[in-house]
């Protein structure tokens, strides 16, 4: 006959939690260090930024891009920093901003504040339309010119309809409505 004593019993049971309690250990460890290695190899999502090398005509763009919507009623801050190989601030000097669409859109560039402001021209947008804007600055502090870009995408729509109004004109004599025939004289007194 197999005796099971407590101290037997609580020994096997200390060994089983122990086993377990290792490998949820190995497990967090390991879980750890494969996330860290995916956002080194992938930093995660900053919603709209992604990639892109695009070349237009002669002029190839290549960096992170951000795309915004908004409407011909609306306006988008963006602020611009300067970075050194290693990722530390740098400072540049003459930003100045630029769009393909300049007929679309009013840019103004705070330099005190390293923002641009981007509105929309009220009245001119009839279809949803994409506008590229840029950001240009010199890096070299010096006497020299080392230009630097970044480059942001807007999709700009129409200004959706916002109330419908009625206007009715002065009286007139009524004509007969499509599908109607004309009564004469005879039949009403009118015509």
């Amino acid at each position: 006959m197999f005796l099971v004593t407590n101290s037997a019993l609580l020994r096997e049971l200390k060994w089983l939690v122990d086993a377990i309690t290792r490998l949820s250990s190995w497990i967090q460890k390991f879980r750890t260090e494969v996330l860290e290695e995916i956002k080194k190899i992938q930093p995660p999502d900053q919603s709209g930024l992604y990639f892109s090398k695009v070349k237009i005509d002669n002029v190839i763009v290549e960096g992170r891009i951000k795309k915004i919507a908004m409407n011909e009623f609306q306006q988008v801050e963006a602020t611009y920093a300067a970075q050194k190989k290693d990722g530390r601030p740098a400072k540049v000097q003459n930003p100045r901003l630029e769009t393909d669409q300049p007929d679309l859109v009013i840019g103004e560039l705070d330099e005190a504040n390293n923002k641009v402001i981007i509105r929309a021209k009220k009245g001119v947008i009839e279809t949803d339309t994409p506008v590229a804007v840029k950001v240009i600055a010199d890096a070299d502090l010096g006497e020299g010119v080392k230009e630097i870009d970044v480059v942001g995408a807007l999709l700009i729509t129409p200004g959706e309809a916002e109330k419908l109004t009625l206007n009715f004109s002065e009286p007139v004599d009524r004509t007969p409505a499509p599908g109607e025939e004309e009564t004469t004289t005879e039949e009403t007194g009118t015509t």
